[in-house]
This record gives C-alpha cells, sequence and structure tokens, in this order.
C-alpha cells in the first residue's frame, strides 16, 4: 500500500506561519510556547467574530472526492474548558457558499490538545479552505494558539476507485505507474 503524501506541515519553528493565514480580523504572531516538544507556535488573536480566525487554502492540493487527514495541537488560556472547530469553506456549482464543520474538539485550559479529523473533499469550484474558529454563534472570541499542522492524502481501500491506480488520492493530479516515476528512471 503506497504512503499517502504530506501535503501540508508547519511547525512554526523557522518562525513562519505559512501556508496559515488570518481569516477574518483575526491577528496572527508566531509565539515562542510550542506542542510536542517544539518552541514555537502561531496564535490567533484579536478575534472579534466566532468565525474570525486561521486558514490554510488547500485549493491546489487537494482533489475532489478524496479523502485527508487533518491534524494539529491546539492550546487555549481562558481560564476554563472551551471548543475550538476545524471546518471547510467553499463554493458548489450552483454558487452557494458552503461553510462546513469537520469536527469540533475540547481544548482544557492552559494544555497542548492533538486534534486529528479526516475530510472529503466535497464537489465544489474555485478556492477550498480548512480553518479554525470558535463553536458558531457561541460568542467566544478566544485567542488560541495552533502547532504542527498537518494533511495528508489517505490512501484508498481496494474497491473504492474505479481505477486501479494507487496514486489518486495521494497527491492532485498525480497519476500513472506508483513503482516507475518516468520512463529512464
Amino acid at each position: 500500500e503506497p504512503t499517502p503524501a504530506t501535503l501540508v506541515e508547519a511547525d512554526m519553528e523557522a518562525g513562519d506561519y505559512d501556508p496559515v493565514v488570518s481569516r477574518g480580523d483575526a491577528k496572527l504572531a508566531i509565539v515562542d510556547d510550542g506542542a510536542n516538544n517544539t518552541t514555537k507556535s502561531v496564535e490567533v488573536s484579536n478575534r472579534s467574530q466566532d468565525w474570525h480566525g486561521a486558514s490554510i487554502d488547500v485549493s491546489k492540493l487537494v482533489e475532489t472526492g478524496n479523502e485527508y487527514a487533518i491534524s494539529f495541537y491546539a492550546k487555549q488560556s481562558t481560564g476554563e474548558e472551551s471548543k475550538i472547530d476545524l471546518s471547510v469553506q467553499y463554493t458548489d456549482e450552483d454558487g452557494q457558499a458552503h461553510y462546513d464543520g469537520i469536527k469540533n474538539f475540547t481544548l482544557e485550559n492552559d494544555t497542548w490538545t492533538l486534534c486529528e479529523a479526516t475530510m472529503k473533499v466535497p464537489e465544489h469550484t474555485g478556492t477550498i479552505m480548512i480553518y479554525w474558529q470558535s463553536v458558531y454563534n457561541s460568542s467566544n472570541f478566544m485567542n488560541f494558539l495552533l502547532d504542527e499542522v498537518t494533511l495528508k492524502g489517505v490512501a484508498k481501500k481496494e474497491g473504492e476507485s474505479e481505477t486501479a491506480d494507487l496514486g489518486t488520492g495521494l497527491v492532485k493530479k498525480k497519476t500513472g505507474n506508483p513503482i516507475m516515476t518516468s520512463r529512464l528512471t
């Protein structure tokens, strides 16, 4: 079985939060507090709406119908337990915008939490983004930290694809013989 490709790997250690970007009026900054033996993370602050937060444009990385595993560490310091949503934003073929929840996670106060979810990419046109926010309509504008954000393709199980192409579902537009990458190899 082929090893799924890692499409996004952001650990913030270089002092950069790329490909994570601000969503709404949220501010992003690198801070000296990292998860899982790292030293840096991205802080999401200055949020005035639940949906303001952080996002990653995955339009050029994912393919409709394929499944992807998303993992990240999150931390909040509100003094109590709080929740964070991982969601996907896209536009369907009729031009209707969608903001679908992938999974929400409970974050203990001042504790790094490993968060893992899978997402099957819906039919869409244009941009598709994954994003982090407070639970929608909760009026929770907490600051939160993100670290070690990864997005990986999930290999399709036998019988899930109409073709026998082992590259499908791993990297967008990658097809062909998975053993030989070029004719001259």
